[in-house]
C-alpha cells in the first residue's frame, strides 16, 4: 500500500504537468496575433523528432533483448515500451510548451 503523502505528491505532479499548457495560453494578450510559420514548423519538427527517437529506442531495445530468457526479454521490452511512450510524451510536451502555446 502506498502512503497517502506519496499518492498526494504524485497526483500533484500529474495535475501540474497537465495544467501548465492551459496556464500558458491564459496570459497571452490578443495583440500578439498569429505565430510565424517557422515557429509552428519547428514545433512539428520537435514532435517528429520525439516520435523518431522513441521508435529508434524501441528498435534498439528489441534488438538488445534477443537471445535472452523469455522473462528477461519481457522485462526489457516492457521497459523499452515505457521509454518509447515517455520519449513521445516529452517531445509533445516540449513542442506544446516551447512552440505552440507561447506568446
Amino acid at each position: 500500500m502506498v502512503p497517502r503523502l506519496s499518492r498526494s505528491l504524485v497526483a500533484g505532479i500529474v495535475v501540474a504537468i497537465f495544467t501548465t499548457p492551459a496556464l500558458a495560453t491564459a496570459r497571452c494578450p490578443p495583440e500578439f496575433g498569429e505565430k510565424s510559420a517557422i515557429v509552428v514548423g519547428a514545433g512539428w519538427v520537435v514532435i517528429a523528432a520525439g516520435f523518431v527517437a522513441g521508435a529508434a529506442l524501441m528498435r534498439y531495445t528489441f534488438l538488445r533483448s534477443r537471445n535472452r530468457t523469455w522473462a528477461f526479454q519481457l522485462v526489457i521490452l516492457l521497459t523499452g515500451i515505457a521509454g518509447m511512450v515517455f520519449t513521445w510524451f516529452m517531445g509533445l510536451l516540449i513542442a506544446l510548451n516551447g512552440f505552440f502555446l507561447t506568446c
